[in-house]
């Protein structure tokens, strides 16, 4: 995230080494929590950025 200022679904997977499910189940929970922000309403086209952050 610090150098595309955003992260991908399936860019999150392969940082982390999990499956497509846990990867949503825990980016999910980020933007519940309020730290990310979720960016997009397609599965293709969604991705997410730090809650306050000018990214798009």
């Amino acid at each position: 995230m610090r150098e595309k200022g955003r992260i991908s679904n399936k860019e999150y997977q392969g940082l982390f080494g999990v499956s497509k499910p846990t990867a949503s189940r825990e980016l999910d929970s980020l933007v519940r929590k309020g730290i990310l922000e979720r960016v997009g309403v397609t599965r293709r086209g969604t991705y997410y950025v730090l809650k306050g952050s000018n990214v798009s």
